[in-house]
C-alpha cells in the first residue's frame, strides 16, 4: 500500500504539443495539479483558466483527487481578461480621442486629441492623465472648439511621436 504522500508522475501535454512531467502526490486535488502545472509554465493562476482533459471527459471539478486523472492528460490554457475603466472620470460624450493611441519607448500611450483639448496619456502603471497644453483646432464642423488631430501618429526612430493634422495648423509632437 502506498503511503499517503508518495509522489507519482503525471503526464501532461500543452495544446502546444509539450509534453511535461508532474509530481503529484496521493494528497493533491484537481486545482493543485493545475497550479503546479501554471508555475511550470510560468503562467499567473489568477489570469488563466486550466482545463484538463482525456479522451472525451474534461476534469472541471478542483476538488477532486489529482490521482484519479489519468496519465497522459492534455492541457488547455485560456486567459482571462480584466476589463475595467480607468480613473479619473473623463464625462461622457463628444469624440474626444478619435484615432488609435502610439506607444512610446517609455512604456506610455498617447492620444491626440480630437474633440478634448489636450494629449491622453496611458503610463505602464495604467495611469491616466491629461498632458501638455490646451490645443484647439480651426473652424471645425463637429465641434466649435475644433477637431485638430483625427488619424493615428507615428513613433520616429528620435522616440517622438508625430500626429498630422486634421483642422489644425500644425504637426503635433510628442517628445
Amino acid at each position: 500500500r502506498p503511503c499517503p504522500t508518495m509522489a507519482q508522475q503525471k503526464h501532461v501535454i500543452l495544446a502546444s504539443g509539450t509534453e511535461i512531467l508532474l509530481d503529484v502526490t496521493t494528497v493533491d486535488l484537481v486545482g493543485d495539479l493545475k497550479r503546479k502545472l501554471v508555475d511550470r509554465v510560468g503562467g499567473d493562476i489568477n489570469r488563466c483558466v486550466v482545463q484538463l482533459a482525456c479522451d472525451s471527459k474534461i476534469f472541471t471539478d478542483d476538488s477532486a483527487p489529482a490521482a484519479e486523472i489519468p496519465s497522459p492528460v492534455t492541457a488547455v490554457f485560456r486567459n482571462t481578461a480584466s476589463i475595467v475603466q480607468l480613473e479619473p472620470d473623463m464625462h461622457a460624450g463628444r469624440q474626444k480621442y478619435l484615432a488609435a493611441g502610439v506607444l512610446a519607448p517609455s512604456g506610455c500611450v498617447y492620444f491626440a486629441p480630437f474633440e478634448a483639448g489636450r494629449v491622453l496619456c496611458i503610463n505602464a502603471r495604467g495611469d491616466v492623465e491629461l498632458v501638455g497644453p490646451e490645443i484647439t483646432g480651426g473652424g471645425s464642423l463637429y465641434a466649435a472648439s475644433g477637431s485638430p488631430y483625427s488619424a493615428g501618429g507615428v513613433l520616429a526612430p528620435s522616440g517622438c511621436i508625430y500626429f498630422a493634422p486634421y483642422d489644425s495648423g500644425q504637426v503635433l509632437c510628442i517628445s
